[in-house]
């Protein structure tokens, strides 16, 4: 699924499950929301479409990245990604990015998940798997932030978080804010 230049793709509803694709949002808004119940969830005007807010939720669902998805959200200025679930699962080569690769600063990548987040490499085409934000060759805008919200945070597999920079704009901050954390074979943050 791909939405226009600088506009919102916006997935809400009960548990969701990507296998094998791709949503693509160039410069603009990737929301992902799996809520469980009946409750309001707020739509908030944004100069990229809208963006999502969850206060009267109480029950949130799983989301699940697997086979090789890929979510992205890289442009001139990465744009915007956040993702709000109970569980939330990125596994088999699926990555998700946000890429600045002109002159305006890349945007906020924001995960959080009620109960946990888990990054696990090592699909079968043996890539990456993970989370990127970064500055492309000749981009001079910064790169993204990331933050993640959870109570445990599993990083397996050669998997990982991480912030770059190719050319001459800054890496963005990666902020956690988790209660237990593992990282073993090879993942990185």
């Amino acid at each position: 699924m791909q939405v226009p230049s600088g506009k919102t793709l916006a997935l809400i509803g009960g548990d969701i499950s990507l296998q094998g694709g791709n949503l693509t949002a160039e410069g603009g808004r990737i929301e992902l929301g799996s809520v469980l119940e009946s409750a309001k969830v707020e739509l908030i005007p944004t100069s990229d479409g809208f963006t999502t807010g969850y206060d009267a939720v109480s029950q949130f669902g799983d989301i699940n990245f697997s086979e090789a998805t890929s979510v992205e959200v890289s442009g001139e200025g990465a744009g915007n990604l956040q993702f709000q679930g109970r569980q939330i699962s990125v596994l088999d080569d699926s990555v998700i990015l946000a890429d600045t690769l002109g002159k305006e600063n890349g945007g906020l990548f924001s995960v959080k998940a009620s109960e946990s987040l888990e990054i696990i490499g090592g699909g079968t085409l043996n890539v990456f798997t993970g989370f990127i934000t970064g500055v492309e060759v000749g981009g001079t805008g910064n790169s993204g932030q990331i933050t993640i919200e959870t109570p445990q945070l599993s990083l397996v597999g050669g998997s990982f978080i991480f912030s770059e920079t190719l050319g001459s704009g800054n890496a963005g901050n990666i902020t956690l804010k988790v209660e237990k954390l593992d990282i073993s074979d090879g993942s990185l943050i």
